[in-house]
């Protein structure tokens, strides 16, 4: 891109944290690394900072049916859960695009809703007419399972994503929020 004299170039990494990255966190440091090369050679850019794919409880190899025992399992029950609708990295993109002055050298960090465990409970019971599951995976459980990903919710637990959805929807209006992913998809499985 460099080389071809990209005039703007759009990347996906991670949502910027209040606390560093741990090292057992490699799909986020990757991603550092790359914006820091980057930003090395000097390639116009703008960086857009996902967090959890809400996306991933349609998939059953990504948690799917079982996503609230392994999240209850780790996350406090204060601690915000920030998820993002994977089409909604469009919609911001596009927007960006739209507007290189205005966004070029910006990192905007994306969210289309962060609840509590037991927020996304009751709006998944008032949009299915269901309870969700009650079972609480053990943390050595969800270690055998998904040891990265118990690592990036302990950070998260331990204040990593503090950021609301307001950047997100400032440049993108419709961004996806949890009541609304669950209505678009009638998810009825948790």
């Amino acid at each position: 891109a460099k080389k071809a004299g990209v005039a703007h170039f759009v990347q996906s990494t991670m949502a910027d944290g209040a606390i560093p990255f741990t090292e057992e966190m490699k799909h986020f440091r990757s991603k550092k690394v790359l914006e820091e090369y980057i930003d090395e050679i000097g390639l116009p850019r703008t960086f857009l900072g996902t967090v959890t794919f809400v996306d991933n409880i349609l998939v059953p190899e990504l948690g799917g049916a079982w996503t609230f025992p392994f999240i209850s399992g780790i996350l406090s029950s204060e601690t915000p859960y920030h998820v993002l609708a994977v089409d909604d990295i469009g919609g911001v993109a596009a927007a960006v695009f739209a507007q290189p002055d205005r966004f070029i050298g910006r990192k905007i960090n994306m969210a289309g809703d962060a609840l509590s465990v037991p927020e996304m409970k009751n709006v998944y019971r008032e949009v299915s007419g269901k309870h969700p599951k009650r079972l609480r995976f053990p943390v050595w459980l969800c270690r055998l399972i998904n040891g990265e990903f118990v690592a990036q919710l302990e950070w998260q637990r331990e204040g990593g994503w503090t950021f609301g959805t307001e950047e997100a929807r400032a440049v993108y209006p419709g961004m996806t929020s949890f009541r609304e992913f669950l209505t678009k998809h009638s998810v009825s499985n948790l």
